[in-house]
């Protein structure tokens, strides 16, 4: 409430750098306010961010009291995967963890353009850069299809992978699949087990990383939300998924 109260205050033409000040002077009064509070609380009636939630998760009233209630979908089941989701424990800010990761995700299959977090913030605050972004009905069922990939992929995997707990790595393979030229319905199987390996491999002892999947992991730890180390991951990532060794000993 302290958010919204203070971002009321400020007009529509207000700039970028202002926001941003006073979003660093509440968390210096010791209210913790993520970039993503900021998208929620100056862009309450957007249906972009609308459409994205409806995938995870329902709102429900009770009393003055607002809550979220998570959907039981393939979605969900891979990002409560995420390390940073399963670190916040109440079951509001755990959605909110993950409606934000997701929107980055469907930013990109909406638009096929990789940003920075900030850049989404931004993009917000101006109002003008999501205009008229919307998710359609065949991007809905391209990122539905993606996830049901991934969890499968979750369930055959023999251990607790990076793959699904790294946002880093799981971004990176999320918009790799968004492509219609790598995932198809003719290649889905081989390339649920291409994912199987890579995971069990990024999970495994790093003497049998192969030179793709090394260059991979010392790619993923470098500016991991910058634009071009995140279109380099998703171009490795592609050719890992169409043949390049992904372990010395299996292939």
């Amino acid at each position: 409430f302290t958010l919204i109260f203070c971002l009321l205050a400020y007009s529509a033409d207000s700039s970028l750098t202002e926001i941003i000040s006073l979003f660093i002077d509440i968390n210096q009064q010791g209210v913790s306010v993520s970039r993503f509070n900021i998208v929620k609380a100056m862009c309450l009636d957007s249906e972009l961010l609308g459409a994205v939630f409806s995938l995870i998760a329902q709102k429900q009233q009770r009393g003055k009291d607002l809550f979220y209630k998570m959907i039981d979908n393939d979605i969900t089941k891979v990002l409560k995967k995420l390390r940073d989701v399963q670190a916040v424990m109440d079951p509001n800010f755990k959605v909110d963890k993950m409606w934000e990761h997701l929107l980055e995700i469907c930013l990109f299959f909406q638009t096929g353009q990789h940003r920075k977090p900030i850049d989404v913030v931004k993009g917000f605050i101006n109002k003008k850069a999501f205009t008229g972004i919307a998710l359609d009905s065949k991007t809905i069922r391209r990122i539905k299809t993606v996830f049901a990939v991934l969890n499968s992929v979750n369930r055959k995997v023999v251990a607790v992978s990076p793959l699904f707990t790294d946002y880093t790595f799981l971004y990176s393979v999320a918009t790799a699949l968004a492509k219609d030229s790598v995932l198809t319905r003719k290649n889905r199987q081989d390339i649920e087990t291409r994912l199987v390996l890579l995971a069990n491999t990024l999970e495994g002892n790093r003497r049998t990383h192969s030179t793709s999947v090394k260059s991979l992991v010392s790619q993923a730890k470098v500016h991991t939300t910058d634009v071009s180390n995140r279109l380099e991951r998703e171009k490795m990532i592609i050719d890992l998924l169409k043949g390049a060794k992904i372990n010395i000993s299996k292939g």
